[in-house]
């Protein structure tokens, strides 16, 4: 049975007992971080402090390597070869105060089964997940943001006496739609929709040419990893890219549809 260790990147008390992926390979499942690896060299160095020395850079690599497994459910590695290279892009990208409420309402949308429902944001394993999706450094920063969706009427309680459970409420998911439809219109995605068939591989090359050439990336399921739900997957996809290629040779119906 695995028992419970200091996380090697965020230091919390959550992390789980690494399983050795390779000779020098460390696979970690933490509450805050996710799913990362780390090589056994910048395991040590971790645990020496040789890198990383200031807490806040070690929560901002945490939340940048969460949000990236929770957008694109591929699990970061960091080795000698890329460390460095990531930790500035994590740097890079710290989000503003009003991305950072966005990303914890996003956050808070994906703990919800259904409009309506309600999620304890203090239950510890929400608490840890919200905190990275929102870049908080501690719980004071993250229940200030939480005070502040709470101002701006995007989270209420649905019961007054139940002060722990909380909800979106119609504003907020205006909010998240209309901000969604934003980002479409930045997307970088073009989702390719046709049959699979190797005999149409040719055409699917001539639409990846195009596409990759007018600056957009293509997406086709079959070529994706994810471990979702496939018509959830594609969904998202749908969502998320600026257009849809649809190539109708075949006729086929999961195209259509």
């Amino acid at each position: 049975m695995n028992s419970e260790i200091n996380c090697p990147l965020c230091s919390g008390q959550a992390g789980l007992l690494p399983v050795r992926s390779g000779p020098q390979e460390f696979d970690y499942d933490c509450p805050r971080c996710g799913k990362y690896t780390l090589t056994a060299p910048i395991l040590e160095q971790l645990n020496h402090k040789d890198i990383l020395p200031e807490e806040k850079d070690r929560f901002i690599l945490s939340s940048y390597i969460r949000e990236f497994y929770e957008n694109s459910n591929q699990v970061t590695k960091l080795s000698e070869d890329n460390f460095y290279e990531i930790l500035n892009q994590a740097k890079a990208s710290i989000p503003s105060f009003s991305e950072r409420i966005f990303k914890l309402l996003s956050a808070i949308e994906r703990r919800l089964p259904h409009a309506g429902d309600t999620v304890n944001l203090r239950r510890e394993e929400n608490e840890h997940y919200l905190m990275a999706m929102s870049y908080s450094l501690d719980k004071g920063e993250f229940f200030y943001y939480v005070e502040c969706l709470e101002e701006l009427g995007y989270i209420s309680h649905p019961d007054n006496r139940n002060l722990i459970g909380y909800q979106l409420t119609s504003k907020a998911w205006e909010y998240l739609e209309e901000h969604k439809a934003k980002d479409r219109t930045r997307s970088d995605k073009a989702f390719i929709a046709m049959d699979f068939k190797k005999e149409y591989e040719p055409i699917y090359k001539a639409i990846e040419k195009s596409v990759t050439e007018a600056g957009y990336k293509p997406i086709r399921a079959d070529k994706e990893h994810h471990s979702e739900y496939i018509m959830d997957w594609i969904m998202n996809q749908i969502k998320e890219a600026r257009f849809i290629v649809a190539e109708l040779t075949s006729q086929n119906l999961g195209v259509y549809y």
